[in-house]
């Protein structure tokens, strides 16, 4: 196992970003004979390699994990509810109920105090409501409240955001044991896996975007730097396997798994 990156990435950038990380990898980690070059994303150059079948490897990974998370998208999108309820017409039918009882009881009340009344009058009494002060059988104004308006804003937790992951194997050739059950051949071992966790995000703003890509050139800058600290620390040396063949710009076989929500992209 070596290294796990995070990238929060917006559609503008998400292509730049992983083919350059890719690149950076591949930089590292390629022992044959490498013609270096760099790519440039977001003002932060990175190594990168000139060479068609890497090259043919980090667009067919990019294209074909993007396509898997925009159709996660698209479908996360499609299964939303077309006309949930509203809050405006939650609390509109909050205010009728609230209006009909206020109503009601309003009714009730004047019912009774009339009902006192006359009889204050047939005793040769005053009305409270008539002057005498105020007192129990005084009707109240009563104004119907609503509660829990909301902001209006429209936020909430469906916010487009979805995740998934990069994985780079690099593996070694080792003999299987022939055995009564198989005949032997040759097994590919992963010995170092590199690890790239995309979130996928959605800026509603020129402000939140300008933010999100600084930050995604921070984190750019810091993974090409743990990379070299990496590969150049003992721990780093020690993880690669004695080289037996020295054809190809890589005596390693190359293997990666992109996963969506989880689940293994085909």
């Amino acid at each position: 196992m070596a290294l796990t990156f995070d990238l929060v990435v917006d559609r503008q950038t998400a292509r730049d970003a992983l083919r350059a990380l890719l690149h950076s990898i591949f930089f590292h980690r390629l022992f044959g004979v490498v013609k270096p070059t760099t790519i440039d994303c977001l003002d932060v150059t990175v190594p990168a390699v000139k060479d068609a079948e890497t090259e043919a490897l980090v667009d067919e990974t990019v294209d074909r994990f993007l396509r898997a998370l925009n159709a996660a998208t698209n479908t996360s999108a499609t299964t939303t509810p077309t006309n949930p309820p509203t809050h405006a017409a939650s609390t509109a039918a909050n205010v009728a109920t609230t209006t009909i009882s206020t109503a009601t009881h309003a009714m009730a009340t004047v019912g009774a105090t009339t009902g006192a009344a006359m009889a204050a009058l047939a005793r040769g009494g005053v009305p409270a409501f008539i002057g005498g002060g105020g007192g129990n059988n005084a009707v109240a104004a009563t104004t119907p409240t609503t509660a829990g308006a909301g902001n209006g804003n429209g936020n909430g937790n469906g916010n487009g955001k979805k995740d998934g992951e990069i994985e780079v194997h690099f593996a070694e050739k080792k003999q299987k044991k022939a055995t009564w059950f198989n005949s032997g051949g040759e097994a590919k071992i992963p010995w170092e896996t590199w690890t790239i966790k995309v979130t996928l995000d959605q800026p509603q703003s020129t402000q939140d975007r300008e933010i999100l890509q600084d930050a995604l050139a921070t984190s750019l800058s810091k993974a090409v730097m743990a990379m070299v600290d990496y590969t150049v620390s003992e721990r780093g040396r020690g993880a690669i396997p004695v080289i037996s063949t020295a054809t190809g710009i890589s005596p390693f076989p190359i293997h990666t798994v992109l996963r969506v929500k989880g689940q293994v992209v085909p």
